[in-house]
């Protein structure tokens, strides 16, 4: 088992939920977490809005939303959350449904965000325009270190 540190949240594969993901997002501002792990808890598009929004002003370095059953708005609710967030540095989407949509929607908001730099895509719907999408932020943006993992499923 691994050792907790202050400021860790572990909350993966315990069915939390939208109202689960809802009241962990309203007691994120102002408080000492650093690392969230919502990982398996089918918190869908609605969850991860909710997260999304209490992003900025809070202390979060490290974000965990893989499993989850989001799509591209979740996928789109976070993009506008990174656009004005400076300390989230990881951030891991893997095994959702997010599509091309939502892929474009994250490069975008990766254009601008020189705090980013891993990012786990892998195992989501995410097609060429999506992969081209992040590929080119990647170009653009102006931080000098950055991780991005794409993997798209069989069909």
């Amino acid at each position: 088992m691994r050792e907790m540190r202050a400021g860790e949240v572990f909350l993966g594969e315990k069915s939390i939920g939208v109202s689960g993901a809802a009241a962990v997002g309203a007691a994120l501002p102002g408080s000492s977490v650093t690392t969230l792990n919502l990982g398996g808890n089918k918190i869908s598009d609605e969850g991860c809005g909710a997260i999304a929004a209490k992003l900025p002003g809070s202390s979060v370095t490290e974000l965990y939303l893989y499993d989850n059953e989001i799509g591209n708005e979740g996928a789109k609710a976070l993009a506008s959350a990174l656009e004005g967030n400076g300390v989230l540095t990881n951030l891991s989407l893997f095994g959702n449904a997010i599509g091309d949509e939502g892929a474009a929607a994250i490069g975008e908001a990766l254009r601008d965000n020189g705090v980013l730099d891993t990012l786990n895509l892998d195992y989501n719907g995410i097609g060429d325009e999506g992969a081209a999408a992040i590929g080119e932020a990647l170009r653009g943006n102006r931080s000098e270190e950055h991780t991005s993992e794409l993997q798209s499923q069989p069909g």
